[in-house]
């Protein structure tokens, strides 16, 4: 991939990239067909139609959207379904469970904004269990890109497999975490940092905020590794294994911290005879109140700051 394509992608927002995004994809699978419900502009989804893409408003009936999506899928129509996440995963459930785990549709569905994004339109909108209600889908992978970069490569991975996906966008402004090309799989983790005191792992654009923290760590000479799980299903047990000879595994996702990432890491420690302690960071509690992004990451402890210090207490 080119530089230049790389750096297209930094510092935009979390759902006007994927306008960018499938624009971008479209020179290499011009069939591929795009639903939404009534977000085409918060998504920037006119570079996908000036690029020549095909795309469906189905105005806000997310259920209706993937119905039409799963018909289109079962006649061989590449189709990837938009949505604002809490309304995509939670509205659309039961049609997520038909039309997938039932019919084994390779739907690729995008969940935008997720996480505390969407922080100051309140709690309705702040999308906190979408991936534990995923989790339970079979057969659907679950990718949550770290930056624009990630998102465009995890979208084309969809895309040329043959199971389910559902991307999960977090993050306000997508800041590049990649600065040059790297090789993207489906199910196996990058590692960004080296360390054996305690290994970090991270899903989605908090990401960088992991990384903050634990550069501020490394400078003071104190060993932690970052493992950046961009796929939680199927997660990749490789790279856990390579985690166990720490004394402390900490999980931070923007999520609950039941049914999310820390919740399939523990779930594989499980079966194991013995593991590091885990600790899982993210949302817990009452939902929260609508407030500012940086501000929600403060006070679910998974800001840079709250991060470095709940890191340091394990020294």
């Amino acid at each position: 991939m080119k530089q230049s394509r790389i750096s297209s992608f930094d510092g935009a927002d979390s759902r006007k990239i994927i306008g960018k995004v499938l624009a971008e994809i479209h020179k290499t699978h011009p069939n591929i067909n795009v639903l939404y419900a009534d977000v085409g502009k918060r998504f920037a989804l006119e570079n996908f139609r000036e690029a020549g893409g095909f795309t469906l408003d189905t105005g806000i009936a997310e259920q209706s959207m993937l119905g039409v999506a799963a018909g289109m899928q079962s006649e061989g129509l590449p189709t990837i379904a938009i949505s604002y996440a809490p309304f995509l995963t939670g509205r659309a459930f039961d049609q997520i469970r038909a039309n997938i785990g039932d019919m084994h549709l390779p739907l690729i569905l995008i969940g935008s904004p997720s996480g505390f994004s969407a922080g100051g339109l309140g709690p309705l909108s702040i999308c906190l269990d979408d991936i534990a209600l995923m989790r339970t889908i079979p057969g659907l992978q679950i990718i949550s890109p770290a930056d624009g970069l990630e998102t465009y490569k995890a979208i084309l991975a969809a895309l040329e497999s043959d199971k389910a996906t559902y991307i999960r966008m977090t993050g306000k402004i997508l800041d590049a975490i990649y600065k040059e090309d790297y090789p993207f799989e489906i199910g196996k983790a990058v590692r960004f940092r080296k360390g054996n005191k305690i290994a970090v792992i991270a899903t989605g654009a908090i990401i960088a905020e992991v990384l903050s923290a634990v550069d501020r760590l490394q400078v003071e000479g104190k060993s932690v590794s970052v493992w950046n799980m961009h796929t939680v299903k199927p997660i990749d047990t490789d790279a856990l294994n390579q985690c166990l000879d720490c004394s402390y595994i900490v999980t931070v996702e923007e999520h609950n911290v039941c049914g999310g990432l820390g919740s399939a890491v523990a779930e594989y420690l499980a079966g194991l005879k013995a593991h590091p302690k885990l600790i899982r960071l993210g949302f817990s509690g009452e939902y929260p109140k609508a407030d500012h992004y940086q501000n929600l990451l403060e006070r679910s402890g998974i800001s840079a700051e709250k991060l470095y210090q709940t890191l340091s207490r394990l020294f």
